[in-house]
């Protein structure tokens, strides 16, 4: 069984992806850790491509953040196959941010930092967006 190297949050923020043929294009958080990310998008990327994210997480963060690193999966969003978000593209980024994390604990609305990814227990995080919560 895998294990991940950081705790995951369930977040949703605009994301700009860069990569393979790809550039500028729209993307949207659906969970992101110290490590990785994973967003729903209409980009056509392949797994082992590189690419850049670029992001701001909160208002009251208002730093540009840019990560990078490699596609690690991609698979199409079965709720959303001919809509705006076809896609679902992991990305594992190049080094750790640990920068993220407290950040990500705050918009989740709480969790230990560093705890191992595990199920929330059924709470319900903050960022979750408006009218989507079943």
């Amino acid at each position: 069984m895998e294990r991940r190297r950081a705790r995951r949050y369930t977040v949703w923020f605009p994301m700009q992806i860069d990569g393979g043929r790809s550039s500028d294009r729209l993307a949207v958080s659906q969970n992101v850790s110290a490590t990785g990310v994973l967003v729903a998008t209409a980009a056509r990327l392949e797994v082992g491509e590189r690419a850049s994210l670029t992001f701001q997480m909160t208002r009251q963060d208002p730093k540009e953040r840019i990560v990078r690193g490699r596609i690690a999966r991609v698979e199409r969003n079965q709720d959303d196959e001919d809509g705006m978000w076809p896609y679902f593209v992991a990305v594992q980024f190049d080094s750790p941010a640990p920068d993220l994390q407290p950040l990500l604990q705050q918009i989740a609305g709480g969790g230990e930092p560093g705890a191992e990814d595990e199920p929330d227990g059924g709470s319900e995080p903050e960022g979750k967006p408006p009218g989507d919560r079943g």
